[in-house]
Protein backbone atom coordinates (compact mmCIF):
# COMPACT_ATOMS: atom_id res chain seq x y z
CA UNK A 1 0.00 0.00 0.00
CA UNK A 2 3.09 2.36 0.97
CA UNK A 3 4.13 1.77 -2.97
CA UNK A 4 0.96 2.76 -4.02
CA UNK A 5 0.64 5.62 -1.94
CA UNK A 6 4.15 6.65 -3.60
CA UNK A 7 2.93 6.82 -7.24
CA UNK A 8 -0.05 9.09 -6.44
CA UNK A 9 -2.52 6.47 -5.26
CA UNK A 10 -2.82 7.99 -1.83
CA UNK A 11 -6.31 6.59 -1.17
CA UNK A 12 -4.31 3.57 -0.48
CA UNK A 13 -3.21 4.77 2.81
CA UNK A 14 -7.17 4.60 3.84
CA UNK A 15 -7.53 0.99 2.88
CA UNK A 16 -7.39 -1.98 4.75
CA UNK A 17 -5.09 -4.24 3.30
CA UNK A 18 -7.43 -6.74 4.77
CA UNK A 19 -9.93 -5.78 2.53
CA UNK A 20 -8.01 -6.16 -0.69
CA UNK A 21 -7.32 -9.31 0.27
CA UNK A 22 -11.25 -10.06 0.49
CA UNK A 23 -11.59 -10.15 -3.27
CA UNK A 24 -10.18 -11.86 -6.20
CA UNK A 25 -9.61 -8.69 -7.83
CA UNK A 26 -8.78 -5.09 -6.44
CA UNK A 27 -9.18 -2.30 -8.77
CA UNK A 28 -7.29 1.20 -7.99
CA UNK A 29 -8.59 3.37 -10.70
CA UNK A 30 -7.31 7.24 -11.01
CA UNK A 31 -4.66 8.82 -13.13
CA UNK A 32 -3.99 4.85 -14.24
CA UNK A 33 -5.67 2.19 -13.10
CA UNK A 34 -4.11 -1.00 -11.21
CA UNK A 35 -5.40 -4.10 -10.93
CA UNK A 36 -4.37 -6.19 -7.20
CA UNK A 37 -4.95 -10.06 -8.52
CA UNK A 38 -4.85 -11.59 -4.78
CA UNK A 39 -5.69 -14.87 -6.27
CA UNK A 40 -4.32 -16.05 -9.46
CA UNK A 41 -7.29 -16.73 -12.18
CA UNK A 42 -7.45 -20.66 -12.99
CA UNK A 43 -4.88 -21.33 -10.36
CA UNK A 44 -5.07 -24.07 -7.94
CA UNK A 45 -2.17 -24.88 -6.21
CA UNK A 46 0.17 -22.14 -5.09
CA UNK A 47 3.02 -24.39 -4.26
CA UNK A 48 3.24 -26.22 -7.43
CA UNK A 49 3.55 -23.13 -9.28
CA UNK A 50 5.59 -21.75 -7.09
CA UNK A 51 7.88 -24.84 -7.83
CA UNK A 52 7.59 -24.34 -11.47
CA UNK A 53 8.02 -20.70 -11.20
CA UNK A 54 10.62 -18.70 -13.34
CA UNK A 55 13.38 -16.11 -11.85
CA UNK A 56 15.05 -13.31 -13.93
CA UNK A 57 16.71 -10.25 -12.24
CA UNK A 58 16.24 -7.35 -12.03
CA UNK A 59 18.29 -4.25 -10.43
CA UNK A 60 20.46 -6.60 -8.40
CA UNK A 61 17.04 -8.42 -7.13
CA UNK A 62 15.50 -11.71 -8.10
CA UNK A 63 11.98 -11.54 -8.98
CA UNK A 64 9.44 -14.87 -9.63
CA UNK A 65 7.64 -15.40 -12.56
CA UNK A 66 4.93 -18.06 -13.61
CA UNK A 67 5.98 -20.43 -15.84
CA UNK A 68 4.84 -20.46 -19.50
CA UNK A 69 1.74 -22.66 -19.34
CA UNK A 70 0.35 -21.30 -15.71
CA UNK A 71 0.80 -18.05 -16.94
CA UNK A 72 -1.76 -19.38 -20.03
CA UNK A 73 -3.59 -21.02 -17.27
CA UNK A 74 -4.01 -17.26 -15.20
CA UNK A 75 -4.91 -15.69 -18.42
CA UNK A 76 -8.34 -17.04 -18.99
CA UNK A 77 -11.16 -14.76 -17.27
CA UNK A 78 -12.86 -13.64 -20.11
CA UNK A 79 -11.03 -10.29 -20.29
CA UNK A 80 -10.50 -8.51 -23.66
CA UNK A 81 -7.14 -7.77 -22.98
CA UNK A 82 -6.52 -11.41 -21.56
CA UNK A 83 -7.56 -12.75 -25.09
CA UNK A 84 -5.37 -11.03 -26.59
CA UNK A 85 -2.48 -12.05 -24.21
CA UNK A 86 -3.82 -15.76 -24.62
CA UNK A 87 -3.46 -15.65 -27.97
CA UNK A 88 0.10 -14.61 -27.62
CA UNK A 89 1.18 -16.73 -25.39
CA UNK A 90 -0.34 -19.64 -27.24
CA UNK A 91 2.18 -18.39 -30.34
CA UNK A 92 5.21 -18.66 -27.84
CA UNK A 93 4.08 -21.65 -26.89
CA UNK A 94 4.21 -23.06 -29.88
CA UNK A 95 7.52 -22.15 -30.58
CA UNK A 96 6.88 -18.53 -32.48
CA UNK A 97 7.34 -14.84 -31.94
CA UNK A 98 4.05 -13.87 -29.79
CA UNK A 99 3.76 -11.12 -32.24
CA UNK A 100 1.72 -10.22 -35.25
CA UNK A 101 -1.44 -12.72 -36.19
Amino acid sequence: MGALSEVGFGIAREIDPEEILRHAVFIFAGQIRVDIFTRPWGLKDYDECFARRLEAGFDGIRLPFLGLQDLILSKNTGREQDRADLEALRRIADGGSGIGG
